[in-house]
């Protein structure tokens, strides 16, 4: 039986690390994230640059009971000057796909596997708050982007009908719902007696 490298590693007793990675699609660029203290490159050549503990994310739900919970992804520390910048225009992210994986590591930082993917959705909103930090007497900025998960449109309905008709307008000649009408009440016994 073949296992991971995580999975073998972590039958062995080796003490295993992890770390998330956030990857946030904007139509002008992608931006890489990570909550390590350093950059990483993971086995696929991405490089996801490390927030140093200056990130956070909140409400990474599954969908229960047909909801579709939203996650907040914050950066705190942003200079004040600047967050009209960080805020951006509004057409670069709205609606654009954001998706967070987490990658195991050693204990000494190696990389275990391909980071796994855990959440998916799309970005909306982007809001500055500010917070009192007691340690350094001062206000901090705090930039945070609200995103919807994949599973907000799970009760719209569908764009297109599974039939035969419907599958010749946007693909003429195919084939493969041309059963589908009779497929519908068929009764099948199982095993065939």
């Amino acid at each position: 039986m073949s296992f991971s490298e995580t999975v073998a590693a972590s039958l062995t007793g080796a003490k295993i690390r992890a770390a998330f990675l956030v990857e946030m699609q904007f139509v002008s660029q992608a931006m890489r994230l990570s909550n390590r203290n350093a950059d990483l490159k993971t086995n696929d050549g991405r490089i996801w640059r490390g927030l140093r503990g200056l990130g956070s994310i909140s409400g990474l739900e599954r969908a229960v009971a047909g909801t579709a919970p939203q996650a907040v992804f914050s950066l705190s520390g942003v200079a004040q000057n600047v967050q009209a910048e960080e805020q951006g225009d509004p057409s670069d992210y709205v609606n654009q796909p954001i998706g967070v994986s987490i990658q195991f590591f050693t204990e000494d930082w190696g990389l275990l596997d391909a980071p796994y993917a855990i959440w998916g959705g799309t970005m909306q909103t982007v809001q500055d708050t500010f917070a009192w930090n007691g340690g350094s007497k001062a206000w901090t900025s705090i930039c945070s982007l609200t995103a919807e998960s994949w599973f907000i449109g799970r009760s719209r309905p569908p764009y297109a009908f599974y039939s035969h008709n419907d599958q010749q307008l946007r693909f003429p000649g195919d084939l493969g719902l041309q059963f589908m009408a009779m497929l519908q009440n068929m009764v099948t016994r199982w095993p065939n007696i």
